[in-house]
Parts: structure tokens; C-alpha cells; sequence
């Protein structure tokens, strides 16, 4: 059964009626962020980068590889 929005979608925003929703695919995931990445392939370079791109200070903590 089809619904008639009474108001402009704007509208119905503004005034908080709207329903939450994901849209997206995993396919080619991740290629935006891979983009600037260039050389990563240490685990002490990957936590260098990833710091430097989290707003708030990243905490970080030694762990062990098997």
C-alpha cells in the first residue's frame, strides 16, 4: 500500500519525521579511504596513519603476534 507525503521531504525533516536508513554496498568498499594509504605495510605504519586521522587523541597498546 502507497503513502502520500502531506508535506515537502525538507519539510517532514525540520520536523523530525523521517525513518533512519543505510544505503551502500560492500562492493569496492574501502577504495575512497585506500587512496591516501599509499605504503602501508608495517603494523607500527598503520597505527601511525590511522592516530593521525582520528580526531580525538588515539590511545594505543602493544600487542602480540602469533
Amino acid at each position: 500500500m502507497a503513502e502520500v507525503l502531506a508535506k515537502s521531504p525538507d519539510e517532514l525533516l525540520l520536523e523530525g519525521r523521517f525513518a533512519k536508513f543505510v544505503l551502500g554496498s560492500q562492493e569496492d568498499e574501502g577504495t575512497l579511504f585506500s587512496h591516501s594509504q599509499s605504503n602501508i605495510i608495517m603494523t607500527a605504519q598503520l597505527a601511525i596513519y590511522t592516530s593521525s586521522r582520528i580526531s580525538s587523541p588515539a590511545q594505543t597498546t602493544r600487542t602480540s603476534q602469533n
